[in-house]
């Protein structure tokens, strides 16, 4: 978007902004010493159902992404042990089942 379209959220420490996953937006560099934390939620309907193939390859691809990231490794984001689709599913595969049975 053009900057002259730009809606800015002016937000002190500590405050919370909550948006939709597309709406697009930015923050502008963090000028203090201190770490910017941000925490993402997804909710999904009862009727929701995952896809195994296309939850691993994400998965992979996330990691993949992670292992560029300046100071990581493919090591250090669990990446080395993982060599196909199948294998990531099945990394990927507890966490999943544990979150479904919580939510029982």
């Amino acid at each position: 978007p053009e900057a002259e379209h730009e809606m800015p959220m002016v937000a002190s420490p500590g405050d919370l902004i909550v948006h939709h996953s597309l709406m697009i937006h930015r923050a502008d560099a963090n000028s203090t010493v201190r770490s910017r934390r941000a925490v993402g939620a997804i909710f999904y309907g009862e009727s929701a159902q995952l896809d195994e193939t296309k939850y691993a390859a994400r998965q992979l691809e996330i990691k993949r992404r992670a292992a560029q990231i300046e100071g990581q490794t493919t090591e250090s984001v669990g990446l080395a042990e993982i060599t196909n689709r199948s294998q990531a599913w099945q990394a990927a595969k507890p966490l999943y089942q544990s979150s479904d049975n919580q939510s029982q």
